[in-house]
């Protein structure tokens, strides 16, 4: 099984890009994708991770030269444990330490601009990313791109590109 975990505040403009991705996938109804969406990511998603085969992380993210980057992700213990908000790196660990489960793990990080506070709505700019990442992301789903969990990626331990406005 896929999981699939969108996540962001859409009060906040673009950091609405996670949740909107994760609405999108649910209506593609792939096979074997399961999808959560959260407005961040919480210590009780390590339990979905230990039951997936492989799992994306998708969010928003500031001054992103690229559209949207889809990369390898392993768990860090250098990523600080919070019961309010993580890092996907550290939900990894906590599956890792909790359950002994390490599936592979990516993030989907996508382009916004405007995060401005109680702002409903994606700017031009992140409509247009998001187009490009559900390209990508279904090229990764069905194999046909690199990032896909049947391609060797080497990824430096611990590296792990922050992602997000808070970040």
């Amino acid at each position: 099984m896929t999981l699939l975990i969108g996540y962001g505040n859409p009060g906040r403009g673009d950091d609405g890009l996670g949740p909107e991705f994760a609405r999108w996938a649910v209506e593609q109804a792939l096979p074997g994708l399961v999808v959560m969406s959260d407005f961040q990511l919480k210590v009780e998603h390590a339990i979905a991770v230990s039951s997936a085969t492989r799992v994306i992380f998708v969010d928003s993210c500031i001054g992103h030269s690229q559209g949207c980057t889809l990369d390898p992700l392993k768990p860090s213990q250098d990523t600080a444990i919070d019961s309010h908000s993580l890092h996907p790196a550290a939900v990894l660990s906590l599956a890792s330490m909790l359950f002994d489960a390490t599936p592979p793990a990516f993030v989907l990080a996508i382009g916004g601009t405007d995060f401005e506070m109680l702002h409903d709505g994606l700017s031009q700019d992140a409509e247009r990313n998001l187009a490009e990442a559900k390209r990508r992301f279904l090229d990764w789903f069905h194999g046909e791109a690199p990032g896909n969990a049947a391609h060797a990626l080497e990824v430096a331990d611990g590296a792990t590109a922050p992602h997000g406005p808070g970040v």
